[in-house]
C-alpha cells in the first residue's frame, strides 16, 4: 500500500512540474503572426477582404476613415495565395504590423477607429 501511495505522489508531482513548465514555455513564446518581409515595407496596416464579403465595404470605409486611406488591401479574389499563406480564414480582417513585421493587432470584422489608432501608435513605437 505504501508503494502505491508513493507512486501516486511521484506521478502527481511529475504532472504538476509538467504543467508549470508548459505554462512558462507558452508565456515566453511570442505567438503573434509575422508578416513576411516580401509583403513589406512596415509598419503597415493590412486589410484582408473578398468581393463576396458583404461586411467588407463598411469595414474598408471604417478603416479608410481611421487611417486616411493609408492601408494595404489583399483580396481573396486577387491574392488567394497570400491569404492562404497567412492563414486568413475570415474576412474582413485587419492586421496592424510594426516595423519588424510583427502583427501587433488583429481585428476581425469592422475595425473601430480607436483600436486602429491605438494599434498604429503601438506599431510606431
Amino acid at each position: 500500500m505504501t508503494d502505491l501511495l508513493l507512486a501516486a505522489a511521484v506521478a502527481a508531482l511529475l504532472v504538476a512540474v509538467g504543467l508549470v513548465a508548459r505554462r512558462r514555455a507558452s508565456a515566453t513564446i511570442d505567438r503573434r503572426p509575422v508578416m513576411p518581409a516580401d509583403l513589406g515595407p512596415f509598419p503597415a496596416i493590412v486589410f484582408f477582404s473578398s468581393a463576396s464579403c458583404e461586411s467588407c465595404p463598411p469595414a474598408r470605409a471604417a478603416l479608410a476613415g481611421a487611417t486616411g486611406g493609408d492601408f494595404r488591401e489583399y483580396s481573396w479574389d486577387v491574392h488567394p495565395g497570400i491569404l492562404r499563406r497567412l492563414r486568413i480564414e475570415r474576412v474582413p480582417t485587419t492586421w496592424v504590423v510594426d516595423a519588424s513585421g510583427r502583427v501587433v493587432e488583429v481585428v476581425e470584422g469592422e475595425p473601430k477607429r480607436s483600436v486602429i489608432e491605438e494599434a498604429r501608435q503601438t506599431a510606431a513605437d
